[in-house]
């Protein structure tokens, strides 16, 4: 049995979505959207919006970008006022029943439920269209979706018995959510955590009133695991990029035979850039001019260019560059230190964003591209451009990054939050740049396209609706 797939409805289902917002589930979602598009398939994508525009009282607002039909909710009008929202919004229950009967998708993809909340699947289920969903990041079992830990920036091993370890990390935190005069006191009393986290799972016990009067909020954090894995049994498959990324929800009781590992797809340089890109590494260039290096990403301190910008510091030659792209408004407090970091050193540059489709010309302005994440990370499309362009990286050991990189053949390895690392690396490529030009010449490229993946997704697809189908003749009988 095949399945016609031709105008075979798809909705994308993303937190934040272009032009306002360019990051990599975006970006992900966005060239998904296109190759669909391409292999004859009708896409929306639904997103949510944070217009505020004076007299903007609508629930939601629907435009194009680049071509793609766009719905976007309006969710500023609803502000979180408990944690709990961040994970399920029921007030969102009637627009996206609207929404799916008036789109009445074939195949609903999920590439992000931030900020939609579960409250989509709450609807979403009833409708009887298989549900996919890609794992960008670890929301579904954390909730900063970076598993790593408040203040100390440690990689986090999960959730723990109970929830222990995401109560304690989430009342650690200053946050809009909970103002909890007894872990202020658990936390005055100076304990090791590990004994702080024991008296937590005491707590734990205390009738649910006790708990939420001692610390507000207790149980929502508590519970969130527990009822985001039995919201998402209505989804047929994960896609998963890396292999650390299946472990990890492997471990967590996500069924092994849901999980699909499927190594992202990028656009790949075209002639032109290839030429301008292999020009980086001619000795005698090289010997002519300043080694570039630089950093592409968001600027939080998860993506580590503070750690960068102090390893770069340490060197104090000034035939060395260092160029930085990114957001300085995403976080005014991180972007203060960073600025306070470079001060007034010259050969460092904040040069913004950019748009995308220029990713393989910025690159070619790149002779060392320093990726140093603090945490896990899971394929971050910006490495995947710089493999595809071959240019050297010196990446953090963060797993999510590390099975696609092999310490000198496509760049560098050093520990995750390691400034001397960094330090040594930048150091060694400045003294040595025929390195660069070996690493170039014996690099093997990343070769998935955008169109290589979609088409993947798309036999999945395909897979879900013929056993749809059967199912619902099979029933009819």
């Amino acid at each position: 049995m095949t399945i016609d797939l031709k105008q075979k409805h798809v909705l994308l289902v993303v937190h934040q979505f272009f032009p306002k917002f360019r990051y990599g589930t975006e970006k992900y979602t966005l060239d998904l959207a296109h190759g669909l598009k391409e292999l004859s398939y009708q896409v929306t994508v639904l997103t949510m919006s944070d217009n505020q525009d004076a007299g903007n009282v609508a629930p939601y607002t629907s435009y194009q970008y680049e071509g793609i039909n766009v719905i976007a909710i309006n969710h500023v009008e609803q502000p979180l006022s408990r944690f709990g929202q961040s994970y399920t919004r029921s007030s969102f229950h009637h627009l996206y029943r609207e929404i799916l009967r008036e789109l009445k998708p074939d195949i609903i993809h999920c590439c992000h439920l931030l900020n939609h909340s579960l409250a989509f699947l709450d609807v979403a289920k009833f409708f009887g269209v298989p549900i996919v969903k890609s794992l960008t990041d670890f929301w579904l079992i954390c909730w900063t979706g970076q598993l790593i830990t408040h203040g100390d920036n440690k990689n986090c091993s999960g959730p723990g018995k109970n929830s222990v370890n995401c109560v304690d990390d989430f009342f650690n935190r200053k946050n809009i959510y909970s103002n909890s005069k007894f872990f202020k006191w658990l936390l005055e009393l100076t304990f090791e955590t590990s004994f702080r986290k024991t008296l937590l799972q005491f707590v734990s016990l205390f009738p649910k009133n006790l708990r939420e009067h001692l610390m507000p909020g207790y149980d929502e954090i508590k519970f969130r695991n527990n009822l985001i894995k039995a919201h998402v049994e209505c989804v047929q498959k994960f896609l998963v990029p890396t292999k650390f990324m299946a472990e990890r929800f492997t471990s967590e009781n996500y069924p092994s035979e849901k999980l699909i590992s499927l190594s992202f797809g990028i656009s790949q340089p075209s002639d032109s850039e290839i030429k301008a890109l292999a020009s980086r590494f001619e000795l005698s260039n090289l010997a002519e001019r300043s080694l570039r290096v630089g950093f592409i990403g968001q600027l939080m301190p998860h993506k580590g260019a503070d750690l960068l910008i102090r390893a770069f510091k340490k060197i104090t030659a000034p035939q060395i560059s260092l160029v930085i792209y990114g957001d300085l408004a995403m976080s005014s407090s991180y972007s203060e230190l960073l600025k306070q970091l470079v001060a007034e050193d010259a050969r460092i540059s904040f040069a913004g964003t950019f748009n995308h489709d220029h990713i393989y010309q910025i690159l070619s302005e790149i002779d060392l591209l320093v990726i140093p994440s603090i945490w896990q990370e899971n394929s971050p499309l910006v490495l995947l451009n710089a493999l595809a362009s071959k240019t050297p990286v010196a990446i953090s050991n963060a797993k999510g990054m590390t099975e696609f990189v092999e310490e000198g053949r496509q760049g560098f390895i050093f520990e995750m939050g390691d400034i001397e690392g960094i330090y040594k690396i930048l150091n060694s490529a400045l003294e040595n740049p025929e390195l660069l030009d070996q690493l170039a010449n014996s690099h093997p490229g990343y070769p998935i396209s955008k169109l290589e993946y979609t088409k993947s997704v798309a036999t999945i697809y395909e897979e879900l609706l013929i056993s749809h189908d059967e199912q619902d003749s099979a029933q009819s009988h």
